[in-house]
């Protein structure tokens, strides 16, 4: 029985809070913490992930726990504003988009099997009497493995023929989940950077055109007033509230 990673993610969260006493204990080091969230909880979130139909929506749910998961082990507070690429550097892990795309290792399994077999066929095959779907058609694995194969920059037209030397396709999708995890962390870095820029440009463009004020007090009021507002009762103002101060 296939589980959707609805229910993955359900069983995944029971064994997160089993026991969150040995998540704060402070006599264990946090990379035992994190060897055994890998061991427990990561192996039944992605249990049978190699033949699921990723969309994006699934992948940002699944990383938001991973990340969440993740924060807990390593004792960060959620008031502490630390960015997901610092806490994945720290637990030494990739994200949970990069781990999604390494089922490529059951699709080079899958290709070095025999034609007959049904594991082979089910993937690949294709319904010879189909209706489309108005709206757009649903994603198949076939567009799940082009997908992981653009982002480990392994080509579609040669790929087949790389999985059947198995070395050379546990090397092909190791380095390619390597590169493809950096060049995501140097992207998400980039553009956390480019906002802090045009976040100061802004606040500086709108402190260099805000109109100068200056203070004035009226007896014990201090008001602000722009340069270019005329006040021809200033005085009469400033003398009846003397006056009163007076009587």
């Amino acid at each position: 029985m296939m589980r959707s990673t609805t229910d993955s993610l359900k069983q995944a969260m029971t064994l997160a809070d089993s026991d969150k006493n040995m998540w704060v204990r402070r006599g264990i080091s946090t990379e035992t913490k994190i060897k055994v969230y890998k061991a427990v909880v990561l192996t039944t979130l992605l249990y049978g992930s190699d033949s699921w139909t990723v969309y994006k929506r699934h992948a940002k749910k699944l990383h938001h726990f991973h990340t969440i998961c993740l924060r807990k082990r390593l004792g960060i507070k959620w008031q502490v504003k630390m960015p997901d690429t610092v806490v994945l550097t720290r637990a030494n892990l990739p994200s949970m988009h990069t781990i999604l795309m390494q089922t490529l290792r059951l699709a080079g399994h899958v290709v070095r099997m025999a034609d007959h077999r049904l594991p082979k066929k089910l993937p690949f095959g294709e319904l010879h009497y189909s209706r489309c779907f108005q709206g757009g058609q649903k994603k198949r694995f076939k567009d799940t493995l082009k997908d992981s194969l653009k982002a480990f920059n392994i080509k579609y037209t040669q790929w087949e023929q790389v999985a059947m030397e198995r070395p050379q396709w546990q090397s092909a999708v190791y380095n390619g989940a390597k590169n493809h995890e950096a060049y995501r962390m140097a992207t998400i870095e980039q553009r956390r950077k480019d906002r802090k820029d045009s976040a100061s440009k802004c606040s500086k463009a709108t402190v260099h055109n805000a109109p100068e004020h200056f203070k004035l007090g009226l007896g014990s009021q201090i008001i602000s007033v722009h340069p270019e507002l005329e006040f021809p009762n200033l005085r009469m103002v400033r003398w009846s509230s003397s006056k009163s101060t007076d009587e």
